[in-house]
């Protein structure tokens, strides 16, 4: 038993010591990814389309968060998502700007918004499988509703152009969250512990999801940070289990020679 309660103390450990948070309201300058902080990385650069930006955790270099942007075009379970560009508004957070304002990505187009018929979408891919525990605003205009999705396929999606809307709320996608956002803060996520290494967070859509609370009105806002925590790797379990099973057996074998 001594064993048993030994192994529990181990696979509790790695996830509350393994809480991280990423900033994603400090961005670097140049492709070196500051401590805690973010850089864009090609193609396209800070203001490119389909552009990417990487972001390392405060205080680890591990895992990494990779960030894109998509913008789902239209509101019905047909709509398709069409490629978009991360945009940097310093501490506020990061913002969207979607083919459909891309002649004019300035305010308030730059938010992560549904405003007009683009409902912007930005996906955060780990290299390591997290539970996304929480969303930080920096910034908001009016309401700030939003979607959380994760993604339950096999590997990692790639490109999500041309995805609809219908397979983003089912199959390889699921709905983790929908939070009635009321303005900028940190909103607590009730995920029921969903784990997985691709997420996105999405301005609100009902083609997407629908909840009490969540009205089809205009949605603008900035993410500043998500904080997630890491998720052991059935092999990282099975070294633990082994070793405390040899450190049982070496026991038992000590009890016999006395």
């Amino acid at each position: 038993m001594r064993h048993v309660a030994a192994l529990v103390v181990l696979l509790a450990a790695p996830l509350s010591a393994q809480s991280l948070t990423w900033n994603l309201g400090n961005f670097s300058g140049n492709a070196n990814v500051p401590n805690g902080g973010c850089a864009f990385i090609t193609p396209g650069g800070a203001n490119g389309q389909g552009n990417a930006a990487s972001c390392s955790a405060i205080g680890s270099t591990s895992p990494s968060l990779s960030l894109t942007a998509y913008a789902l075009n239209g509101s019905s379970s047909s709509s398709a998502l069409q490629s978009g560009t991360v945009m940097s508004w310093g501490s506020y957070g990061v913002g969207v700007c979607n083919p459909g304002e891309y002649a004019n990505c300035n305010t308030p187009n730059h938010a992560t918004d549904n405003v007009g018929t683009f409902t912007d979408f930005l996906l955060l891919q780990f290299n390591a499988t997290v539970m996304l525990s929480s969303v930080a605003l920096g910034w908001s205009y009016g309401d700030a509703d939003f979607s959380v999705l994760q993604w339950v396929g096999p590997g990692t999606p790639g490109t999500l152009v041309g995805t609809t809307a219908s397979a983003l709320s089912s199959g390889n996608w699921s709905v983790v969250t929908t939070v009635n956002g009321s303005g900028a803060g940190n909103y607590v996520l009730n995920n029921s512990a969903a784990a997985s290494s691709v997420w996105a967070i999405a301005a609100y859509n009902t083609a997407i999801a629908t909840r009490n609370g969540a009205d089809a009105g205009d949605d603008a806002f900035k993410i500043s940070g998500v904080t997630a925590a890491i998720v052991p790797e059935p092999s990282t379990i099975a070294l633990m289990v082994a070793g405390l099973i040899g450190v049982g057996a070496v026991a038992r074998r000590r009890r016999r020679t006395r």
